[in-house]
């Protein structure tokens, strides 16, 4: 008499809901260009970064955000906002060491970003901190990704979205209507 167990491999079981709730949550890993990206600012600033946060999400994932923000009525006209993005990437870095300046990395990220199709659109620097912001048009001439590269003494942040940038442009300024303090 051979006696069949009615217990289920674990893997069987769990692996469907990891699969599933990555699939639903829209978190993923980041792509290969924010990662080419991510890689050449790492090493700008002399490669002694370890990462804290990194992530990215698709639309399933804003989708989902955007039923939550629509819950909150303390956030009007953010889902305007998160309804034109398609798809955005983070990354936060701790920096273990600087061996360069933040003016010297700005003029090498200037010559990798141009060389990938991307223009800068605002470059600052001041006191240990600095910012870039760089677009990308596609062939109808509309911004649809915006790369946001920020650095301060001790972090690291990337951030780039994706979506009808121009659309979201248009409802920050409608929705904020250059209120004073703002």
């Amino acid at each position: 008499m051979i006696m069949r167990s009615n217990r289920r491999n674990p893997l069987v079981c769990t692996l469907p809901v990891v699969l599933l709730s990555l699939v639903l949550s829209g978190c993923v890993e980041n792509d290969g260009e924010f990662t080419r990206i991510r890689d050449t600012v790492l090493a700008h600033f002399g490669g002694g970064c370890e990462t804290e946060v990194q992530f990215s999400v698709g639309s399933l994932g804003i989708a989902l955000s955007r039923l939550v923000v629509g819950k909150n009525h303390n956030t009007e006209g953010v889902d305007d906002i998160l309804k034109e993005a398609s798809h955005v990437q983070l990354g936060v870095y701790s920096k273990v060491a600087q061996k360069t300046s933040g003016f010297e990395i700005l003029g090498r990220m200037e010559a990798d970003m141009l060389e990938n199709g991307w223009k800068s659109i605002l470059r600052s620097r001041r006191h240990g901190e600095m910012i870039a912001v760089y677009c990308r048009t596609h062939p109808d001439e509309c911004m649809r990704q915006l790369l946001v590269l920020s650095s301060d003494d001790d972090k690291i942040m990337l951030i780039e979205v994706e979506g009808d940038l121009g659309k979201m442009i248009h409802h920050v300024v409608r929705n904020r209507r250059f209120e004073p303090g703002m």
